[in-house]
């Protein structure tokens, strides 16, 4: 599947996409457009050269970020999401929504006016930026762990996502989630339960292959 401008549809398949669905779409977009720019994308399905409609947005642009808009007839209200707010790669959707909450709302839109579009786009530039000094900083804490392990005997796991380091008789081990890495240290669950284990580890001396 994949998104289309509806001007990029082939006109010999347009007809594949006539329903209520994508009809409602486009009316809403032109009387959005009226106010601010905006074009329906529409993602589709391919079948025996026929473009079938899956669904389909309105998207609009300010300040480089890419939004939304669509219309509850049920609500008889507008509601406006940032799709950029999800193009980071060390936060998490909790760490999203907890930012969102974090900076007032502007009020629900039941009349379209061009104010009050700016508006809830200048709410989300405010969210957008606080998450991207949310992602650098978690960016940089995980760098400068991976920096901290160079050189050291890292036995990888879940595609370099996790590790350990065993010496001494001492495991190291962590995980390296989206936002953070989780750290624990404990005795090497191998190392036998006897006095020679006790006077090597003791002296600083044990090894894993005395095991």
């Amino acid at each position: 599947m994949k998104y289309l401008k509806l001007s990029e549809i082939d006109r010999q398949n347009y007809t594949e996409f006539q329903n209520r669905d994508l009809t409602e779409l486009i009316e809403v977009s032109k009387k959005v457009s009226v106010f601010y720019p905006c074009e329906v994308l529409v993602k589709i399905s391919e079948y025996e050269n026929k473009q079938y409609f899956e669904y389909g947005v309105i998207e609009l642009k300010y300040k480089d970020l890419v939004f939304n808009i669509k219309y509850w007839d049920h609500k008889k209200r507008y509601d406006i999401t940032c799709c950029s707010l999800h193009n980071f790669k060390n936060i998490t959707n909790y760490t999203i929504s907890h930012s969102l909450k974090s900076f007032k709302e502007p009020n629900n839109i039941g009349v379209l006016n061009l104010k009050k579009i700016t508006e809830w786009f200048d709410y989300y530039v405010i969210v957008y930026q606080d998450l991207q000094k949310i992602d650098l900083d978690n960016s940089s804490k995980k760098d400068a762990f991976l920096k901290s392990i160079e050189g050291l005997p890292v036995e990888w796991f879940g595609n370099g996502q996790s590790g350990e380091i065993i010496k001494n008789g001492v495991k190291f081990s962590f995980t390296i989630d989206v936002t953070s890495v989780s750290k624990k240290l404990e005795l090497y669950y191998q190392v036998p339960t006897s006095v020679e284990s006790f006077i090597q580890l003791s002296q600083n001396n044990y090894t894993k292959q005395n095991n």
